[in-house]
């Protein structure tokens, strides 16, 4: 932001384009640029935006940080509309212990997001950035219950203009009263949550006109209710442990997954599936018994038309197959490996089998087996007049003739009724 030896380049740019900038800076880089000139003072005061990073080492770190956090809104020349709080740890290895043990009795989001400025906040974003060599001292002094990283009382945010609402390393999301949550957050468009933890059977309930896109990477969430009416879009990344989740998300037409499908871990989406779901993409990071598969991916029989499911190293695709019909299926993306012929054939026929509208498959096969002489009939008697596009991916065998890979690729070419594009990628040893 400062002046360099080239000269003042900020000083050439239009009004609207510097407001743009200075809406973006920090706080500090912002009062420092302000001092070149009243021009830019004025375009900073009146940007609507007021973000504050900070490290908050020592005794008297909370109150310095509040104190900051005032007298940055204060400044500002018209209603605050973005607010963010970034809090960060530095180099300072005593860093874990002095920070939590401060906030542990704190309110600082309370009491910075309090002030009259901040109360028509429309993008709120709060984050503690937590580096490499405090995360085991962290995480055994968060699950002990002893330390709260930024306590977040649902029902103290501006909820009736915000838009955005971004938190990081936020725990003890305290929802509002039942009455209030009818009616919160009616103006919510996006919604990230990047390892937060929700006290046990709480619940994340927003009106009826919101949001529109939720991104929930939720670590550590115990149990939890997510009521999000007008979702169109649910990203939920990492949901790593224990628990049950409830989703109230009727309108939703793309649900992306990336964690565990094992119990006692829970998904429930209502209604089940939501008529207007399109894209489910499924990523299980860990292994999972079939019992706990087909519970999960169950969720989604009905309406969806796009399906892709990717499996941990651990799992062979004879793990992935269906016993349920998906009647509205026509794109499938299938990731795993593959052990023996036999038990991989007959997983395909299944999910050809159950996928009878299908137009394109897509399958991406890792791992080596010595194939049985036994082929063709396993996907003979469920060949499609439906499947217009295959794309395989596998590893060629030492003897390319015996791959299981282009034992598929002969089936489909010569078997499938109506293919029109076939796409092969295939990786050497």
């Amino acid at each position: 932001m400062a002046i360099g030896a080239g000269g003042d380049r900020l000083s050439a740019l239009p009004d609207d384009l510097l407001l743009r900038v200075l809406h973006f800076a920090n706080a500090v880089e912002a009062a420092s640029t302000s001092l070149l000139s009243r021009r830019f003072g004025a375009l900073w005061r009146s940007s609507g935006a007021v973000n504050l990073a900070a490290r908050v080492p020592g005794a008297g770190g909370r109150d310095a940080f509040v104190r900051a956090a005032d007298a940055a809104l204060a400044a500002a020349g018209r209603v605050v509309t973005r607010l963010t709080l970034h809090v960060d740890d530095g180099d300072h290895s005593g860093y874990c212990t002095s920070m939590y043990n401060l906030l542990r009795d704190h309110d600082v989001v309370d009491a910075v997001v309090s002030h009259p400025a901040a109360r028509r906040v429309e993008e709120l974003r709060v984050a503690v950035a937590v580096h490499p060599f405090g995360h085991d001292k962290i995480n055994t002094m968060i699950s002990s219950g002893s330390v709260r990283i930024y306590d977040i009382k649902l029902a103290s945010l501006p909820s009736k203009t915000l838009r955005v609402l971004d938190l990081t390393n936020c725990r003890n999301l305290t929802p509002a009263s039942a009455a209030a949550a009818a009616t919160a957050f009616p103006w919510l468009d996006t919604l990230r949550l990047r390892h937060c933890i929700v006290r046990r059977t709480s619940t994340i309930s927003t009106a009826s006109s919101t949001p529109r896109q939720c991104s929930p990477p939720c670590t550590s969430i115990w149990s939890t209710r997510l009521r999000f009416p007008a979702a169109t879009v649910l990203v939920l990344i990492n949901c790593d442990t224990t628990g049950a989740m409830e989703i109230y998300a009727p309108r939703l037409r793309s649900f992306t997954y990336k964690g565990d499908a094992v119990q006692p871990f829970d998904l429930q989406i209502s209604p089940a599936p939501p008529p207007d779901m399109a894209l489910v993409n499924l990523h299980f990071t860990h292994a999972f018994c079939r019992h706990d598969y087909l519970h999960f991916i169950h969720n989604f029989t009905m309406a969806i038309k796009v399906l892709k499911l990717k499996a941990p190293a651990s799992r062979h695709l004879s793990d992935m197959a269906f016993v349920r019909v998906f009647p509205n299926i026509e794109h499938l993306e299938l990731d795993g490996a593959y052990d023996t012929w036999n038990k991989t054939a007959a997983a395909v026929a299944s999910i050809l089998h159950c996928c009878p509208v299908l137009r394109e498959l897509k399958l991406n096969l890792v791992g080596t087996s010595k194939n049985s002489k036994r082929v063709q009939h396993f996907f003979r008697r469920n060949s499609q007049n439906s499947l217009r596009r295959v794309s395989l991916q596998f590893k060629l065998a030492n003897d390319n003739s015996k791959s299981f890979g282009v034992r598929l690729v002969k089936f489909f070419a010569e078997n499938a009724v109506v293919l029109e594009e076939l796409r092969i990628l295939t990786v050497g040893n």
